[in-house]
């Protein structure tokens, strides 16, 4: 009986110089990773009014006005669209990291980056970041080019957490200083 012989994976293919790197399909995921941002954005200010009339109502003490006010908020559209639309754009990011990948096949690239791993976008709130990054680093090992939607991500990203925590620490100033 002969040993058994291990598998043997050949290298990667590599694309023909010139070849495209970039798909309007991975310019789409970057752009859900902004719409969420610009919809929270929009949202909190839609809700702001609404937000510090409840703190209000709930540091006098008046219990049915509290209850009121806070049903007020959570029922309002703004509040429950930035609970959602960061699912519904991530989810939509995971069928763009699925023709991404079919593109890039169809273009020559030789086992692109796993488009399933866009799905830990839902579980991270990065909206496909991992996608992004993974799909950076194998497009890059195949045809040696292909870095702009990860540095469009990463830039979106950081203004986004920018802007977060521009707006909280107002939101907290104006929330200490209403008493």
């Amino acid at each position: 009986m002969q040993p058994p012989t291990p598998y043997l994976r050949t290298a990667p293919a590599r694309v023909a110089p010139g070849t495209p790197a970039n798909t309007v399909w991975i310019w789409l995921v970057v752009l859900a990773q902004a719409a969420i941002f610009a919809f929270a954005t929009v949202a909190l200010t839609q809700v702001q009014s609404q937000m510090l009339d409840y703190l209000a109502a709930f540091k006098s003490g008046s219990g049915a006005l509290a209850q009121q006010r806070e049903a007020a908020l959570f029922g309002n559209l703004w509040y429950l669209g930035n609970l959602i639309f960061p699912f519904v754009a991530c989810g939509f990011s995971v069928l763009l990291a699925y023709l991404d990948r079919k593109a890039l096949q169809r273009r020559g690239y030789d086992r692109p980056f796993q488009w399933v791993w866009a799905f830990l976008g839902l579980l991270m709130y990065a909206c496909s970041l991992v996608y992004v990054i993974g799909r950076t680093i194998v497009i890059r090992r195949r045809g040696g080019r292909g870095a702009a939607p990860l540095v469009a991500s990463i830039m979106v990203e950081a203004a986004g957490m920018i802007a977060v925590i521009t707006y909280t620490s107002f939101w907290v100033t104006q929330i200490l200083t209403t008493s």
